[in-house]
């Protein structure tokens, strides 16, 4: 994936495709490519991705004060 990520400039969208629908396909076309499952599997992981780096900034941050307290 790390070469990936140098490949596509750190673009995790792409990189994500490259590694589902195969790095020439990505390069051909400079977009994730119209493949239902790279579409969903490009969507899926950036979903939990996202929510990786949530909960790693909540883990920084340290408990939050309770406003209604």
């Amino acid at each position: 994936m790390k070469s990936l990520l140098d490949t596509f400039g750190n673009d995790v969208p792409l990189s994500l495709a490259a590694y589902n629908a195969g790095e020439s396909r990505v390069q051909r076309l400079g977009r994730v490519p119209d493949i239902p499952e790279t579409r969903d599997y490009v969507r899926n992981i950036t979903k939990m991705y996202g929510k990786n780096q949530e909960v790693r900034q909540q883990q920084k941050l340290g408990p939050q004060p309770n406003p209604s307290l």
